[in-house]
């Protein structure tokens, strides 16, 4: 593994980029400082950057494939169009990040921070969110596809137009999250907080929301078919012209919810509460 001499790792390093070089495959950075430097297209392929500092550094259309960054800061880091792909970003703080369209597929984000960061057009595929905190980011037309959410925290963010197919969501807080025209199909989210949550014209095939908090939630055109909602909360929700055959909403509350138009035809309501 190509070393840098400690403590000056960081300084070879920019001083190596200044001079044109940009493979810095495998180098060990573990708690550098780099924060607010411009290292666009960098490569850092397998790096260790373990507690590192690269708070509002630029390292867009970066390679930092399989590179480690636990606990690291990123805070208002520019990674656009970065290869991200397989990183570690565990613990790792990248509130206000930029991540647009970057390629993420295969990374672990556990735990980490992501507060107000723009992942827009992003690819999450197979992406471990586990227990991260996403609240008020933007994840617009992003690709999450079999992505890992569990006890992830999205309150209010936008996924506009995401593809969420297949995702593992047990117990995930969307509650006020943007999900119109969403994918959603086959997607695992039990026990999840979808209050006021924004699903209208969302794709929810075959998606599992048994006892999932629905409450006041836009479903307005959304495709259900096939969904389970087994004991899920509706109240006040808002189903008019929703697609409900072959429904699942065994024991399910659905109070005050507007059902005006939809569709239910092989729909399972038995034990539901409709008032």
């Amino acid at each position: 593994m190509k070393t840098l001499p400690s403590p000056d790792a960081a300084a070879a390093l920019l001083e190596k980029y200044a001079q044109g070089e940009r493979d810095f495959t495998n180098l060990k950075l573990n708690e550098c400082i780099l924060s607010g430097k411009k290292l666009p297209g960098i490569i850092l392929r397998g790096a260790n950057l373990n507690v590192a500092n690269l708070s509002n550094t630029n390292l867009s259309r970066g390679d930092l494939q399989q590179a480690v960054l636990n606990v690291s800061r990123l805070s208002g880091t520019n990674l656009s169009q970065a290869n991200l792909q397989e990183a570690q970003l565990n613990v790792a703080n990248l509130i206000r990040a930029i991540v647009v369209g970057a390629n993420l597929s295969g990374a672990s984000l556990i735990r980490a921070e992501l507060l107000r960061a723009d992942l827009s057009n992003a690819n999450l595929t197979r992406t471990n969110f586990e227990e991260a905190d996403l609240r008020e980011a933007r994840l617009r037309w992003a690709d999450l596809t079999g992505a890992n959410l569990s006890r992830c925290n999205l309150r209010t963010s936008s996924l506009v137009g995401a593809n969420l197919s297949n995702i593992q969501a047990n117990s995930v807080n969307l509650e006020g999250t943007n999900l119109n025209n969403a994918t959603l199909a086959g997607v695992e989210c039990r026990h999840a907080n979808l209050r006021m949550t924004n699903l209208s014209s969302a794709n929810l095939q075959g998606a599992n929301l048994r006892w999932a908090n629905l409450t006041g939630a836009n479903l307005k055109d959304a495709d259900l078919t096939d969904a389970k909602l087994s004991g899920a909360d509706l109240t006040g929700a808002q189903l008019e012209g929703a697609l409900l055959e072959n429904t699942i909403l065994v024991h399910a509350d659905l109070s005050r919810a507007n059902l005006r138009h939809a569709r239910c035809v092989g729909a399972d309501l038995s034990g539901a509460t409709s008032t």
